[in-house]
């Protein structure tokens, strides 16, 4: 993690494959909005998840847990 000179801000590098990075390019394109908008988008709906979701999100539930969070998540959306 790095900071920046402003103290409200942080950078973050990820490693992702090449191929997550790919789709993740088109989707940016497609919608204009770019990687580092996304990712911060990405990283701020994250934080502000209860630990149930991000934990389903990490997929620290076992096997079935990714999509039990693809439910869960869609479920809250709904109820937004």
């Amino acid at each position: 993690m790095t900071h920046t000179t402003n103290s409200h801000r942080v950078v973050f590098r990820i490693e992702v494959p090449g191929t997550v990075a790919e789709k993740f390019a088109a989707i940016c394109e497609e919608t204009g909005v770019s990687h580092i908008a996304t990712t911060s988008k990405l990283v701020q709906w994250f934080a502000k998840q209860d630990p149930e979701t991000q934990s389903r999100v990490l997929g620290m539930f076992g096997p079935g847990s990714q999509q039990e969070a693809t439910k869960l998540i869609l479920r809250k959306l709904a109820n937004a």
